[in-house]
């Protein structure tokens, strides 16, 4: 089964294991998040909950929905027990790079991501998922969630 097929999407719906945070407006899918509550961690890795994905639509970047969402997500994950979060980026992915540097987060190592017959170097990012900010609470766009939780 291809990881992109839609009986593999509505594995991931069920799993007790992934949270699914959506951002619409009006019905319109403006950017989702995927989170893994127990992900297969990376060495040099320190969070115990992974972002996987954060996906915003081509239009709708630069608004800060891709911060509000990120931000959702750690507040997600806090209430799930998690006290910190890692994800990975592509090393050449330089605008995801930015981003996440932007937001403030820890690089903590890299390691080699292998799909298929293809591997590729990843950066891997770390934060406290507790904001301790005034204005970090997600505000842009209507959010929901899916947990199998």
């Amino acid at each position: 089964m291809s990881a992109y097929s839609a009986e593999a999407l509505a594995q991931e719906l069920e799993s007790p294991d992934r949270i699914i945070l959506v951002c619409e407006h009006s019905g319109f899918l403006l950017a989702y998040a995927k989170l893994s509550l127990s992900p297969e961690i990376p060495p040099g890795a320190r969070g115990t909950a992974e972002l996987e994905t954060l996906y915003v639509r081509r239009h709708h970047k630069r608004q800060g929905i891709g911060a509000a969402l990120f931000h959702r997500s750690k507040e997600t994950l806090s209430a799930h027990g998690h006290e910190r979060i890692f994800l990975t980026v592509f090393e050449h992915n330089q605008s995801a790079l930015k981003f996440y540097d932007a937001l403030g987060l820890e690089r903590e190592g890299r390691f080699i991501f292998h799909f298929e017959d293809q591997s590729a170097p990843n950066i891997i990012f770390g934060a406290g998922t507790v904001c301790k900010k005034k204005n970090c609470r997600a505000t842009s766009g209507d959010f929901a969630s899916k947990s199998g939780v």
